[in-house]
């Protein structure tokens, strides 16, 4: 039996119950005559476990079978023992920092033969939201980065280094976090996406949203469950694919970059803060505008905005302008939204921060913001494969990694914000994510 394909079907996204399925193993000793059945097991909370919360489990013996003396259990594959008593044990766990946890159990008999194993998976949520990017709970932002294009299949993560002593610097070579892919087939399908991080299953963790521009899948994706504590990306719980063409505006054009708008409307159209998306769209025959979501749970698409505003070169060639996001604090200390906005042709990079939206009411909205001219002639032409907004040096600004098809990564420092501009921008070392 396939452990992951069971679980998909039988766990749609939205379920937070958990999944048992029995998966037979081989008995220890090849001519073993005890029989021991797989045991079952209850608990005594259902639902996401916050993190940090104790959850009893107790496990007994098979309808059939010799009762068993101990049972063996192991949580995302810390194994132990635990002595049974009249063929039943109870144990107490803390679920840590993990989104997907599971949870095997087998029962042992006095001569050592052991049962299958009944495997629980569960999901943990935390009230304490992830800082920006962080996708290993570590309150750093981190780098995600999709393979294809040259690039090893995979969801590529790198964590970021001490940012004190190495501002901007990544743990390298990246580890491959995409063994599930998208979710909807094998690793292959992450190949070539953007990633965006952000809030949209409120379980406190860095969700993954993944987005085709082209390809079989082009305006579609999935959204992922955040790990929580930088694992694998499990695609078991809180899977949602969506569908090509999901995010296309009312012409019909799919989005050609997708970023995070944070909160930058100020709505909440589903009481839990979910994070909204901004976007380029257009086509030759439709022309280029900004384009933004208003998020619900599980980017289940509320109201849709055509952004009036026009790029820094003051027209709407958006297609000409590749954007970065990031969140940054406002005035108030409240959460805002800040966005870098670079032209590939002429190497201008202008940084808005402060960023709101505005609904007209009528199918359109506008962006007010406060511009700063950060450099011109900055990666004059380069073909990246990947700009990522992060504060990775800690002054409450973003900063940037601009990262190449090769996976060659180089941190950008900036500081010194004037409107007028420009700003100082330190590279760091190059590095490698492969």
């Amino acid at each position: 039996m396939n452990l992951r394909h069971t679980a998909r079907r039988a766990l749609p996204w939205a379920a937070s119950a958990a999944l048992v399925a029995a998966i037979a193993v081989s008995p220890t000793g090849a001519q073993a005559a005890t029989v021991v059945t797989v045991p079952t097991v209850t608990r005594s909370y259902y639902g996401d476990y916050p993190v940090g919360r104790l959850v009893s489990f107790t496990f007994q013996r098979g309808a059939d079978g010799e009762a068993p003396v101990r049972f063996s259990y192991d949580l995302n594959g810390q194994v132990r023992t635990v002595k049974a008593t009249g063929g039943k044990a109870t144990i107490t766990l803390a679920f840590t920092g993990r989104r997907v946890n599971v949870l095997r159990v087998s029962a042992i008999a006095a001569d050592g033969t052991q049962s299958g194993a009944t495997y629980d998976i569960m999901a943990a949520m935390t009230r304490t939201p992830a800082q920006d990017k962080d996708v290993d709970g570590d309150m750093l932002p981190d780098l995600l980065l999709a393979g294809g294009n040259g690039r090893p299949t995979g969801i590529w993560q790198a964590t970021l280094r001490n940012p004190a002593a190495f501002p901007g610097q990544l743990k390298t070579p990246a580890v491959n976090v995409g063994a599930y892919g998208l979710g909807y087939g094998g690793p292959e399908t992450s190949d070539g996406a953007t990633l965006v991080t952000g809030s949209f299953l409120h379980t406190g963790f860095s969700d993954v949203l993944g987005y085709h521009t082209g390809g079989f899948n082009a305006g579609g994706g999935a959204l992922i469950g955040g790990s929580g504590d930088g694992s694998v990306l499990d695609t078991r719980i809180g899977q949602r694919n969506l569908y090509s063409g999901y995010l296309s505006d009312l012409n019909g054009d799919n989005p050609l970059q997708l970023a995070n708008a944070y909160n930058a409307a100020g709505a909440d159209v589903d009481g839990h803060h979910t994070d909204d998306l901004i976007a380029t769209v257009g086509s030759p025959a439709n022309g280029y505008h900004l384009h933004y979501y208003v998020g619900s749970y599980a980017v289940a698409v509320g109201p849709q905005l055509a952004l009036t505003t026009k790029t820094p070169a003051d027209d709407m060639a958006w297609q000409d302008w590749t954007i970065a996001t990031a969140q940054q604090p406002t005035a108030d200390g409240s959460p805002g939204t800040a966005m870098y906005l670079w032209h590939r042709a002429s190497g201008r990079l202008v940084l808005w921060k402060d960023i709101r939206v505005t609904d007209h009411q009528d199918g359109t909205g506008s962006i007010t913001h406060t511009a700063y001219e950060v450099a011109v002639f900055w990666n004059t032409g380069a073909d990246l494969a990947a700009l990522v907004a992060a504060d990775f040096t800690g002054d409450g600004s973003p900063d940037l990694w601009a990262v190449r098809q090769d996976g060659k990564v180089t941190a950008y420092a900036i500081t010194g914000l004037t409107a007028a501009g420009p700003a100082t921008v330190t590279p760091g070392p190059q590095q490698s994510l492969f």
